[in-house]
């Protein structure tokens, strides 16, 4: 347990595996799998990995929603803040506050499935 503490410390210290994904969601079977290929140990519990990203969730480097983990809280808020804020946009696109998934889309450059991982 003792070297799991010193990864999850090593993993706080310096976040730039946050940086290894450009849409960072990803499911819990993935995440332990990212966590088993990130710490080069293959060997790691799913135990293990729950109690790892437990200490990431708490220490505000992880979300977790169950059957998704994201990677990048700030990323989210962004994303949430770029879709909240068209409302005042000078553009017609969201001016009544509504905005379609395929204006969402085009608005965030993602794929329909990351879209829908959202929803």
């Amino acid at each position: 347990m003792e070297n799991v503490q010193k990864e999850i410390a090593d993993m706080i210290s310096n976040p730039s595996w946050q940086d290894e994904r450009s849409i960072p969601i990803i499911s819990n079977e993935e995440f332990n799998t990212f966590l088993r290929h990130h710490l080069k140990n293959s060997t790691l519990s799913d135990l293990q990995c729950n109690q790892m990203k437990k200490q990431l969730v708490d220490s505000g480097f992880l979300l977790d929603f169950h059957k998704l983990v994201v990677l990048k809280p700030q990323w989210l808020a962004d994303t949430f803040k770029s879709i909240i804020s068209t409302k005042y946009e000078s553009d017609n696109e969201g001016k009544d506050g509504i905005l379609s998934l395929d204006q969402i889309i085009n608005r965030l450059g993602l794929n329909e499935e990351i879209c829908k991982k959202l929803i």
